[in-house]
């Protein structure tokens, strides 16, 4: 019960959650189980409490996760990005929300373990490809560019690293990533994300 307290009190204030379950009982008994047995779920229902409209599609256990939809999803939120770290702020956000998504599923025994397992990896795979993609859009070839790379190479060599453990699930990359990228220049992100693009990518052809 107080689990429950605390995951009310962080939520934001115009959400009408009581209303919301009271004409979705099935809806408190999700979260039951959430609040119950993964309180890292529920911590991303109190960051992102829209995520709940999709709890609310019956469709939602019956589908499967597909690279063309993680795919699809994350290149229509990308096209809202302002700039480059828009969009590596914006693939973070889908990305957890995603993994929400894929958790709740195997959390109810809707998925299958190996059916999660590949649907993590092929959304690690689409969001580095997409943030691959994203990034060429930042001109590295210049001579000036190409100074500040040659310049900058251990912090793009931490950068990079840490953008494969994010991408491999470790759960304290996004936090070292914004630290990195507070301090580096978009060129520098740029090309961070191009070498960690680059080394996913000709891992999973290895596989």
């Amino acid at each position: 019960l107080s689990g429950f307290d605390r995951f009310v009190a962080g939520l934001p204030a115009g959400l009408q959650l009581f209303s919301l379950l009271k004409t979705n009982p099935d809806l408190l008994k999700l979260l039951s189980i959430i609040l119950g047995a993964a309180p890292r779920l529920a911590a991303t229902i109190t960051r992102r409490p829209h995520i709940l409209d999709a709890l609310l599609d019956r469709a939602f256990f019956e589908t499967s996760f597909k690279m063309d939809d993680f795919s699809n999803g994350l290149c229509a939120t990308l096209k809202l990005a302002t700039g480059f770290e828009d969009s590596l702020d914006r693939a973070r956000i889908f990305t957890q929300e995603q993994k929400f998504l894929i958790g709740v599923r195997l959390l109810t025994g809707t998925l299958k373990a190996d059916e999660a397992a590949r649907a993590y990896t092929e959304l690690a795979e689409t969001v580095v490809v997409e943030i691959f993609e994203n990034a060429k859009t930042v001109a590295l070839d210049t001579d000036a560019a190409q100074k500040e790379i040659s310049d900058s190479l251990v912090r793009i060599d931490a950068l990079k690293w840490s953008l494969i453990s994010g991408a491999k699930g470790d759960k304290s990359a996004p936090k070292m990533n914004k630290i990195l990228m507070s301090r580096m220049s978009p060129i520098q992100i740029a090309e961070a994300n191009r070498l960690a693009g680059e080394w996913i990518i000709d891992r999973q052809k290895r596989l």
